[in-house]
């Protein structure tokens, strides 16, 4: 996973969107409102979105691709690339080992917690849309 990544963030700092272009799949991964969305990432959060970029499906390509994009300094980008992979699938094997051969007794865990974080985010965006409703009806 690192080598891919660091060998698209050297195309990508190399030739830009000219070459990527050209490629079938990535219409599919850098999407005009994907690429803005990582843009306000990395005004805000530095090289660290890479690190973030691991925690959102379909981030982390996107991350990496403005990484290059945006000519970050080479070495600091490298040295993310790698730990941010390093932490994420030191993560994910640690998991798998805690687990080990009762890893289904996690499963049913897991539902509720995703349940749990459905309502949660539903909650949210009520709460969101109230206090807009609320705002935009006091001016």
């Amino acid at each position: 996973m690192s080598g891919s990544s660091l060998l698209l963030y050297h195309v990508t700092k190399n030739h830009g969107l000219s070459i990527l272009n050209k490629t079938p799949l990535f219409k599919n991964f850098m999407t005009s409102a994907r690429y803005r969305k990582i843009i306000s990432w990395f005004k805000k959060y530095g090289i660290y979105t890479l690190f973030l970029g691991k925690l959102v499906p379909g981030m982390s390509l996107s991350t990496v691709i403005c990484c290059g994009l945006l000519r970050l300094e080479t070495a600091k980008t490298l040295a993310a690339i790698i730990l941010s992979n390093l932490f994420f699938y030191a993560a994910i094997v640690m998991t798998g080992y805690i687990l080990g051969t009762k890893w289904g007794y996690a499963l049913p865990w897991l539902t509720q917690i995703g349940l749990i974080s459905l309502a949660a985010m539903v909650a949210f965006t009520i709460f969101i849309l109230i206090h807009y409703w609320v705002h935009r009806s006091r001016t």
